[in-house]
């Protein structure tokens, strides 16, 4: 995987303190592939870059004050409401809570590390991170493909260092991930930004690459998770449309649109030979279901939200933490819900708004003519796809939406700084990846 912009060839010294505190953030994203315990390797090596950069090497701008304000209103609402809501049922009333908070903390922290971060070298750093993404997500995809087919020396591996195969998940990928919804979703992002590049022209077409995005994407597609695919297709498609419509250069457009449909015709045929399995044709089949018997009914998914909302409109202070699960005796599998359940009506209206706040950088940062305009499409199509994926699901704690998050904010950061300083077409073309004219 070769990338051909230039930021990237002027290094730091190999044992300087600014090389070892870049190893660190790439360090976040390479080793995210594994995440079987807590904390994982990949919070490990967030934690001290954290601490690295905590005096130095970030920009952290006046225009991440907003999405960061909503998110602190948001965990000073959850934990009012762990405080303040009487909860009798729940053996331990304090911990969990805690824990929830903590988290939630620590992701809000790592968004602004990336921020920062990106804001102060937004070409050079973004394509760092990407980068280190893919690396990270094809050796995730490589375990979790090793595993499905039951290469028994990395099977007797995993299970020696106390990290077994997820349980019943045998005929899902889900490589060194707890649940394959969490790790198909994970390898979005990185697909996404490879198709942009191999059709922008950022990333070489070669062996090495392509095999990367194919072993990515066959990964994704056997992990059988409904909401990665519409997550995948969406924002490639998103991602295609935007690049073509918005690219400075018509031979870059053209280039765009004919890689589009090669793609789509590659799609189609990988497609076609998993549907010649007959266990997996079965398995897609059983999956393609949009609605289960579990969410159907007074009883089932839909129903209990259903019941919630009312309940919750008398509500102020919500349920109190994990106190959906107790009464209807199952998840919400609604992070917006689950939100003003466990939140209040303050935690609940805050999330939104951080989320919308967060959408509106993304979408300016998008559709205004700078050198980070490329980078902007395949991050913010994914993030706000995969954000609204909450409606069906909790995903309020994936490590991979605040690291986008970052992202955006770190972009529209750096838009606003070159914004103020005039159009420089020359840095434009470069952040396209054109050479000038």
């Amino acid at each position: 995987m070769t990338t051909t912009l230039g930021n990237l060839e002027a290094r730091p010294s190999r044992f300087s303190y600014d090389a070892i505190r870049m190893g660190c953030v790439s360090g976040i994203f390479i080793s995210s592939f594994i995440v079987k315990f807590e904390p994982a390797l990949t919070d490990l090596f967030c934690f001290i870059s954290i601490l690295l950069f905590s005096t130095s090497g970030l920009n952290m701008s006046r225009s991440m004050a907003t999405p960061v304000f909503f998110m602190v209103i948001y965990m000073v609402a959850y934990l009012t409401s762990a405080i303040v809501v009487d909860r009798p049922d729940l053996p331990i009333t304090t911990l969990i809570p805690a824990l929830y908070w903590v988290i939630t903390a620590y992701m809000g922290a790592a968004a602004i590390l990336i921020a920062g971060y990106v804001a102060a070298d937004p070409i050079k750093r973004f394509l760092q991170i990407e980068r280190a993404w893919w690396i990270g997500a094809t050796i995730g995809s490589m375990i979790g493909l090793a595993i499905y087919l039951g290469f028994k020396p990395l099977l007797l591996l995993i299970s020696s260092i106390g990290v077994p195969p997820a349980l019943g998940y045998v005929n899902r990928v889900v490589g060194a991930y707890k649940d394959p919804n969490v790790f198909s979703t994970w390898l979005v992002f990185p697909i996404v930004s490879m198709i942009q590049a191999f059709a922008l022209g950022r990333l070489r077409i070669g062996i090495i690459s392509v095999s990367a995005l194919a072993v990515n994407l066959l990964a994704l597609i056997l992990a059988l998770s409904r909401g990665a695919w519409f997550d995948l297709a969406a924002a490639a498609v998103l991602s295609i449309v935007l690049s073509i419509l918005l690219t400075p250069s018509q031979r870059q457009r053209n280039h765009v649109v004919l890689l589009g449909v090669a793609g789509l015709i590659l799609a189609a045929i990988i497609l076609v030979c998993l549907m010649s399995v007959p266990s997996i044709s079965s398995a897609f089949a059983e999956r393609f279901v949009l609605v289960k018997k579990y969410d159907v009914g007074e009883n089932g998914r839909f129903g209990h939200q259903l019941n919630a909302i009312p309940m919750l409109l008398g509500l102020p202070l919500g349920f109190g933490p994990y106190q959906f699960s107790k009464i209807f005796g199952d998840d919400p599998h609604n992070a917006f819900l689950n939100s003003f359940a466990g939140a209040g009506w303050i935690g609940g209206i805050s999330y939104i708004l951080w989320c919308l706040t967060t959408f509106y950088m993304g979408i300016k940062t998008v559709f205004t003519r700078s050198p980070y305009q490329a980078f902007a499409i395949p991050v913010t199509t994914t993030y706000i796809i995969m954000t609204l994926q909450g409606l069906q699901i909790d995903n309020e704690h994936w490590r991979h939406l605040f690291w986008m998050m970052g992202l955006i904010w770190g972009l529209f950061a750096a838009m606003q700084i070159y914004c103020a300083k005039g159009e420089n077409q020359a840095k434009i073309r470069e952040g396209w990846n054109l050479k000038a004219p």
